[in-house]
């Protein structure tokens, strides 16, 4: 993407929910490069909390955590904003059960880790028309 049509744009908020550490933080290192402002949360309640106080653009939300499960934040957070906000699941599990009930509760995309950079762009630029997303090297 031009830069400079980079800079025009507002900047958009992700907010990333992960008990993995380390998902979190490359999470938050790929989207930051990409130009969004990112907001971290350890696990679904705190998630949650962040979504009500935060308004993100879109949340990136881990399947099994915690407290909250993916599951459970979904639910939660479509129940309050409805279609608002774009949700996507990440999960290392395969299961199409599981997968099928993410979308009975509105997921708008589900993927599974580990997530491709390439992957995650296409499925964010799905989420948010015109998102300041750099190709990816």
């Amino acid at each position: 993407m031009n830069m400079d049509i980079r800079r025009q744009q507002p900047t958009r908020t992700v907010l990333v929910i992960d008990d993995d550490a380390g998902v979190r933080e490359t999470l938050r290192m790929a989207l930051e490069d990409w130009g969004f402002r990112v907001i971290c949360a350890p696990d679904g309640e705190i998630g949650i909390s962040r979504a009500v106080k935060d308004d993100p653009d879109l949340i990136i939300c881990d399947m099994m955590m915690p407290k909250a499960s993916g599951f459970v934040v979904l639910d939660r957070l479509k129940n309050q904003f409805g279609s608002k906000i774009p949700f996507i699941m990440l999960t290392g599990n395969e299961s199409e059960h599981q997968r099928a009930f993410a979308e009975v509760l509105g997921v708008d995309h589900y993927l599974h880790k580990p997530v491709r950079p390439l992957q995650l762009q296409e499925t964010i630029g799905k989420c948010l028309p015109f998102a300041p997303v750099s190709p990816v090297p």
